[in-house]
């Protein structure tokens, strides 16, 4: 299996990971996942943050939940809207307040494990 066709086997699996929930002394952990880059993955990211919200709303602390995303899309030239993300088209800016704990080269496995 080619390492390109392993990324891309290893991002997919994540994302689909993507919402890992703990419970640890009565409290919940969520750990978001997105291992794709550049902006045709754009989408994963842009679920990513939208997921946080998702938890933020439900309840969950911010400092209990983790995100790893790539965070290359929001600002690609490709971007119509530069620094942000949108999982609908007529939603809100889901980058807007999304907190990123690993970015760009500090998504990788060594950090994951």
């Amino acid at each position: 299996m080619s390492f390109k066709l392993f990324k891309g086997v290893v991002s997919i699996l994540l994302l689909a990971f993507s919402a890992f929930f703990a419970t640890i002394k009565g409290e919940n952990y969520a750990l978001l996942i997105s291992g794709s880059n550049h902006y045709w993955n754009y989408r994963h990211q842009a679920d990513i943050c939208h997921a946080y919200h998702v938890l933020l709303q439900a309840g969950m602390k911010a400092e209990n939940i983790v995100v790893m995303t790539y965070d290359d899309a929001p600002f690609h030239p490709k971007n119509p809207f530069p620094g942000q993300l949108f999982n609908t088209p007529d939603g809100d800016d889901v980058n807007k307040g999304c907190v990123k704990d690993y970015t760009a080269k500090d998504v990788n496995k060594a950090n994951f494990i």
